[in-house]
């Protein structure tokens, strides 16, 4: 919609120099002859390009010229007009384009020189608000038409009645012509004597109705609605999908924030130890150069002391205890070796045991199986040498009913990825239905276009 905002009059019969403010709907009271009628004449005058009655809201038979309005016509016997000599006028509009959220102003420069001459009048149009530049100069002289011209402020000017017509035409919305001898009508307190001629002759084209088309169309309108209903819920079901993915998602980003961030406190925790580590190693390299030199005395004492025990050894060989001895100790430790050995490898199996046997408990107590119940009876650290052979065979079994778990449930995981695939198929062709209800297309099924193009075909060679 384009609201009209300002009206600007200069030179305009009893307004000298005046600016009219509007907003929304106004309403602009007085009494008899105080310049009502010549506020509208001049919105009509520049709205309708000058196809315009003057003072017809006031008076149907009103004798008011542009002349009359642009001097002042008094009436007077000994003065005639207000204005003496040659005298311009301006009438500015401003309007603002709600669709756009921009002003511009249309307008009129009318100049009323001598007595027997018609007013000249120029309109024009430009894609600004109303500025003081439009209707004066530097000198503070009012611009005539040829000024106006030469100063080249607006964007477009017509210096004729029909080029300004066309183009307020196609400025306010392409209107119809009949607009411009509708307005000076709405104008008129005269009552309208034949409403329904008067709508027929300016508002409507006479004709007949045909009702089968509106009766189609209810009908139409009518399987639309059910089908926008089926539609609809159809859009809340993709909305609770849409909320159940959003949430899936927003845990999906909330569980990588977190990684991330615990990857940040191990990086930033390395980094700590790095620098911990570089000063050890700072503190290491000085004790090693310390060290070096007690090495290097240690090594030379041990280089004495193994010569002294050579020696030592040497006369001791010849003694047959000692020999016994250095065999007991050399069985003594071998023996203690095997223990650690041994003590290592029960050590390692307990651990892995422990483990096992929480495993084995979740599943217990999450699927309640006969095959994990007798999983846990098994006492894998305290199996006899007569059971073992009897144990094994059992654990044989269940990891072959293990196997077999397995598989069903790598079968049961195709399935469901199967049956996921699908829906997102679904989801798809339904959000391509609703974009294409969005353009306002119709999807039919292939055969009734096969058979609307099957018709068409056979009518065409029938009738050319």
């Amino acid at each position: 919609m384009k609201k009209l905002t300002k009206v600007r009059l200069i030179n305009w019969h009893y307004f000298a120099n005046e600016t009219i403010y509007i907003k929304n709907n106004t309403l602009i009271t007085g009494q008899n002859a105080t310049g009502k009628s010549t506020i509208v004449d001049a919105i009509a005058f520049v709205i309708t390009a000058g196809d315009q009655i003057f003072n017809l809201a006031a008076n149907e038979k009103s004798k008011r010229d542009l002349r009359g309005y642009v001097k002042c016509k008094l009436g007077i016997d000994n003065q005639e007009y207000l204005r003496d000599g040659d005298v311009t006028g301006h009438v500015a509009l401003e309007f603002y384009d709600e669709s756009k959220e921009t002003y511009f102003t249309i307008g009129t420069v009318i100049d009323a020189f001598g007595e027997v001459l018609a007013p000249k009048f120029i309109f024009y149009e430009t894609e600004e608000p109303i500025r003081e530049e439009l209707f004066i100069d530097d000198e503070g002289r009012i611009l005539t038409t040829t000024q106006f011209k030469k100063a080249k402020l607006v964007d477009k000017i017509y210096s004729t009645r029909r080029e300004a017509k066309l183009a307020y035409r196609s400025k306010f919305g392409s209107i119809n012509e009949t607009y411009f001898s509708l307005l000076p009508k709405a104008l008129a307190f005269k009552p309208i004597a034949d409403v329904k001629d008067f709508i027929y002759h300016y508002l409507l084209e006479e004709k007949v109705l045909d009702v089968e088309p509106i009766k189609e169309s209810i009908q139409a309108y009518r399987e639309l609605e059910a089908t926008l209903k089926i539609i609809k819920q159809k859009i809340q079901s993709l909305q609770d999908i849409q909320l159940v993915y959003d949430s899936i998602r927003k845990n999906q980003e909330q569980k990588l924030f977190y990684e991330y961030f615990l990857k940040l406190i191990d990086v930033e925790q390395t980094r700590e130890q790095i620098k911990k580590k570089e000063k050890n190693l700072e503190k290491i390299a000085i004790n090693r150069d310390k060290n070096k030199k007690l090495i290097q005395e240690l090594d030379h004492q041990l280089d004495i002391l193994d010569e002294r025990g050579k020696e030592i050894y040497a006369l001791l060989s010849a003694d047959d205890a000692f020999k016994s001895g250095e065999i007991y100790d050399k069985e003594i430790q071998d023996t203690s070796r095997r223990i650690d050995e041994q003590e290592e490898i029960k050590r390692y199996f307990t651990r892995k045991y422990d483990k096992l046997k929480s495993v084995i408990k979740e599943l217990k107590n999450d699927y309640k199986k006969p095959l994990y119940d007798q999983l846990a009876k098994v006492d894998f650290l305290n199996i006899d040498k007569e059971d073992f052979d009897q144990v094994k065979l059992d654990l044989i079994g269940i990891d072959k009913e293990c196997q077999q778990v397995i598989e069903a449930n790598q079968k049961d995981s195709g399935r469901l990825e199967q049956e996921r695939q699908s829906l997102v198929g679904e989801i798809n062709e339904i959000y391509q239905t609703l974009k294409e209800l969005d353009n306002r297309q119709l999807r039919y099924n292939p055969m009734i276009r096969r058979l609307q193009q099957a018709i068409e075909s056979g009518v065409k060679e029938r009738y050319g």
